[in-house]
């Protein structure tokens, strides 16, 4: 009788520390990442100065969702890159012909 209620205790035990990890990894310990976008700011759009203030991220249960933290910091490291790219570019034509040909 002792060794059944042993089991039956280590099995209830066992159970109640699932539903814990189930419960803090909101769902699965294992589920895979999402590339949801953050509130305020759009694929499309370039990111502007008052965009990115306005950007908003869900939480969870121990902060923000890390998936749409890592995109938004993706996107601003390859806007980062595209206008670096554009700033050389430009750089290099002013290098050759003394003078700017584009000017926005």
């Amino acid at each position: 009788m002792s060794w059944m209620l042993i089991v039956v205790s280590v099995v209830i035990a066992a159970a109640i520390a699932w539903f814990i990890v189930l419960w803090a990894t909101e769902g699965s310990p294992l589920r895979e990442k999402t590339d949801a976008e953050p509130v305020g700011i759009e694929r499309a759009q370039p990111v502007t100065e008052e965009r990115l203030a306005a950007v908003r991220f869900d939480t969870r249960l121990r902060g923000y969702d890390m998936a749409q933290v890592d995109a938004l910091i993706r996107r601003l490291a390859w806007e980062i890159h595209w206008r670096d790219e554009r700033l050389r570019t430009r750089d290099d034509e002013v290098d050759e012909t003394g003078s700017r040909t584009d000017v926005d």
